[in-house]
């Protein structure tokens, strides 16, 4: 039988003159006995009675902070007619529920680092750069407690990597901002924090059109109807994604044709460019296992890809 053995291959286990029959007796495991699979038995037994217990905590943390912000929402309104006291104090006030929510769903510590420009392999804007970004950062110390972060927060427009219910809620935990959903028929529309989270269960664009056909326009209506101190997140994808890239949105030339206009509604327009006076911020959360090795506040080895890359738009 040994002799055949040479003609195998030893990667897939596949030999073609070995029987069948001897191959699958030389790969099963020995029968195991009787209290083994007892013992087997009670630790799936055990390990499915605590993974439908942490289930229901979480639940009920989930449901505790949902409680908790729907409350505060309530009695922040009487500040509403103040829309910069209204950010501050839901900044302040709304931010031990959302992390409570992020600390429910598994984020148990939360760290923001700037963009090493040649470890990502990125080209670093140049100082007086109009579009790109003031910052990148990645997701677990507190937000505020780094220089970088505190400038992030001056920020009037935010584009992050969308993969789960984690990016709206971090968000909403470190700027209390405006979310802005794409359509797609093109334009923007504003939405509150709840009918983002609704999103983040979907895999499409917002359907039908939105209600501002440019970013300069969207501007305008949220400095008239609440404060510009109040960033606005974007996801430039416009849907949920793997997060291993953030789409770069480009910047519409005075003097394009028709049909670089008519693509406004998918980048920054000249009008918005020039009110922002580059005070935009992009994010990508990366998220890593406590059980992955490595340095603490540092990607591991086991994750399966690095940063979020700036990727140009087709």
């Amino acid at each position: 039988m040994e002799k055949y053995r040479v003609f195998g291959d030893e990667s897939t286990g596949v030999h073609p003159f070995v029987p069948v029959a001897y191959m699958k007796a030389q790969l099963s495991p020995p029968p195991a006995s009787v209290v083994s699979r007892l013992l087997s038995a009670g630790a799936s037994v055990c390990s499915l009675a605590f993974s439908s217990l942490l289930v229901t905590l979480r639940l009920l943390l989930l449901l505790v902070a949902a409680l908790w912000a729907i409350l505060l929402q309530q009695l922040l309104l009487v500040f509403s007619l103040f829309p910069s006291l209204h950010w501050r104090l839901s900044l302040s006030l709304l931010a031990p529920p959302a992390r409570l929510a992020l600390f429910a769903l598994g984020v148990w510590w939360l760290d923001e680092q700037p963009a090493d420009f040649r470890r990502l392999k990125i080209r670093a804007p140049p100082p007086n750069a109009p579009a790109p970004w003031c910052a990148f950062l990645s997701l677990s110390a507190p937000p505020r407690s780094s220089a970088s972060a505190a400038r992030t927060s001056s920020c009037r427009v935010c584009l992050s990597s969308f993969a789960s219910l984690v990016e709206p809620l971090y968000l909403s935990y470190r700027l209390s901002p405006q979310f802005v959903l794409l359509h797609e028929e093109g334009g923007f529309s504003f939405c509150s924090l709840w009918a983002v989270l609704k999103f983040s269960m979907q895999f499409r664009l917002a359907p039908g059109k939105g209600a501002f056909r440019s970013l300069s326009a969207l501007m305008l209506a949220h400095e008239k109807n609440s404060s510009p101190r109040i960033p606005l997140v974007i996801f430039p994808e416009g849907q949920k994604s793997n997060g291993t890239c953030i789409l770069q949105w480009t910047a519409a030339e005075g003097g394009a044709g028709r049909e670089d206009r008519e693509k406004v509604d998918a980048g920054f327009d000249t009008a918005a460019l020039h009110a922002l006076d580059g005070r935009i911020a992009e994010v990508g959360c990366l998220y890593t296992s406590l059980l992955a090795s490595g340095k603490a506040g540092s990607p591991s080895r086991a994750v399966p890809y690095g940063l979020p890359h700036t990727v140009r738009r087709r």
